[in-house]
């Protein structure tokens, strides 16, 4: 959610509540994001926005739907390779009514671990005001041995921790690790 406090609080309790909603009726991954966008925009005179994925895995079958708003892609890894899973989408929630959300559909296959993060990741900040930013995000899962959904979280804030060392955090940071396993 973009600012801080109070009214962005509110902003992502009114998405909270829109996505659950949205999510009850079964509707696809892109169509969720619109109609979230349709009622985020409507008298958003702040211009407050949200960037989100959204997605379904067919646990049977390993087919992934999702859709992106503006949010990072997330990163994928098996044991054989790692790397950027290209999410194209579409503007941040918020912010454009009439915004189209394309659902992008793959297959994981079985031992795919997925890493979604906000850019409270990316852009914390060290002492020296230097970024952390996503190459080094990329690099830390393509050498990492153990792709468990709880491996892959622990050693990925552990690492922005020790990069931050004693830096004030600079924004929030969320991270999810799922693990499509055999």
């Amino acid at each position: 959610v973009s600012d801080k406090g109070v009214p962005a609080a509110l902003f992502m309790a009114k998405t909270v509540t829109l996505y659950t909603s949205a999510l009850s009726e079964g509707l696809a991954p892109g169509e969720i994001l619109a109609r979230m966008n349709r009622s985020l925009s409507a008298n958003n005179d702040a211009c407050m926005f949200v960037t989100a994925l959204c997605g379904a895995i067919d646990l049977n079958t390993g087919r992934l739907t999702m859709a992106n708003a503006g949010h990072m892609h997330p990163v994928q890894k098996t044991n054989a390779s790692s790397g950027e899973l290209v999410v194209d989408g579409s503007i941040a929630l918020g912010l454009m009514d009439d915004a189209a959300y394309p659902d992008a559909v793959f297959e994981l296959a079985p031992g795919t671990s997925l890493l979604m993060y906000t850019d409270g990741i990316s852009e914390a900040f060290n002492s020296r005001k230097e970024a952390y930013e996503e190459d080094r995000l990329l690099d830390l899962v393509a050498k990492a041995d153990d792709i468990s959904a709880e491996s892959l979280g622990v050693s990925s804030l552990a690492d922005v921790e020790n990069f931050v060392g004693t830096a004030e955090q600079s924004d929030d940071i969320t991270l999810m690790v799922i693990h499509y396993g055999p």
